[in-house]
């Protein structure tokens, strides 16, 4: 059976082809919220003169979603931000007046440092932040340069301090807000990032007797699934689950959760 292969979240879903009429891009569309509707409910697409209703399959599976998972990110990066300023701050005035510099020295160590070194030693989280986008990738990564270089200016700057020279202890304490602006311009590139190419792709599908626009990250495939390697679902409670009809277990392993466009409509 043929299926249209999507993604959520880093998981792989399929949509039978069967029923899935067309494919359009989120930002070519205009989906128009309904007030006081269900939370997968995006809203209404006029469709060539048909209205039909836009649904979050991200929200319908139980997973965040995409506006929420935005406003996470730009929180979490606004958070590191402000943490490298107070960060300077304090070693700026630590070298004016000689007290103790007590914040990390070790770039690991930073509420940034450790938030980092996590996501780059768990490959499937990076992957849940970068969309497996390679572009997106290479701006996380140019990160750790900066951040390190930030961090091993403190013993520099502090020692410079204690011998009377300030000059050079200002100079030091500049390039650390020049490393600081790098970081910061770097990660409002990557915010740009996130937004534009994770604009939701919509699935556009048969249900039952109406038609339904399903939203998805991405949308990866047309491919034939062998019916012999698709295991139905027990019963279970989860919504999200009863808008299954089996998963699909690729060679590799990977799972793929086959999508029922008519229990996914009836949820709304």
């Amino acid at each position: 059976m043929t299926y249209i292969l999507v993604r959520l979240h880093g998981t792989s879903y399929a949509v039978p082809a069967e029923h899935t009429l067309e494919v359009l891009h989120g930002a070519r569309v205009t989906v128009t919220p309904v007030p006081g509707g269900d939370p997968a409910m995006l809203g209404v697409l006029d469709l060539r003169g048909t209205l039909l209703p836009a649904i979050d399959l991200r929200v319908v599976m139980g997973m965040t979603s995409f506006a929420a998972e935005l406003t996470s990110v730009r929180e979490l990066l606004a958070a590191r931000e402000r943490d490298h300023v107070q960060w300077l701050d304090e070693l700026r005035r630590c070298a004016s007046c000689g007290d103790p510099f007590t914040k990390a020295t070790d770039p690991t160590r930073c509420a940034f440092g450790v938030w980092y070194s996590g996501l780059q030693a768990d490959p499937k989280e990076l992957g849940r932040l970068t969309g497996q986008r390679l572009a997106q990738q290479a701006v996380v990564a140019s990160w750790d340069a900066p951040h390190r270089a930030i961090h091993a200016l403190a013993d520099r700057v502090l020692e410079q301090a204690g011998r009377g020279d300030t000059d050079a202890a200002q100079h030091l304490l500049r390039t650390g807000e020049s490393e600081l602006a790098g970081l910061r311009a770097s990660f409002k590139e990557f915010l740009t990032l996130f937004e534009e190419q994770r604009r939701a792709m919509l699935v556009v599908c048969q249900a039952g007797d109406q038609l339904v626009a399903l939203a998805v990250d991405e949308v990866l495939a047309v491919e034939e699934l062998d019916e012999s390697r698709i295991s139905e679902l027990p019963p279970m409670v989860a919504t999200a689950q009863r808008c299954l009809s089996g998963t699909y277990r690729r060679e590799d392993g990977e799972l793929v959760h086959l999508v029922e466009p008519r229990r996914v409509a009836a949820t709304t």
